[in-house]
């Protein structure tokens, strides 16, 4: 959970720090389209790379998890 928190806050910041640059320089609905396309290949990666948990057990969920 800190490493959750941890990333959301560096992320937060980072978001805040650039936005008013980048506003200047592609515009705000510019910004907001590269924000949303981050999001989309965040969505996408984690798509790919982290399994479907959901009506599995521990086991199951550990030998996914490892490789097994």
């Amino acid at each position: 959970m800190g490493i959750c928190l941890f990333v959301n806050w560096l992320t937060a910041y980072i978001v805040t720090l650039f936005f008013l640059d980048l506003s200047h320089v592609i515009g705000s609905s510019g910004v907001f389209a590269l924000f949303g396309v981050f999001s989309l290949l965040a969505f996408f990666y984690i798509y790919k790379k982290l399994p479907e948990t959901k009506g599995k057990t521990l086991p199951e969920i550990e030998a996914l998890i490892n490789g097994r």
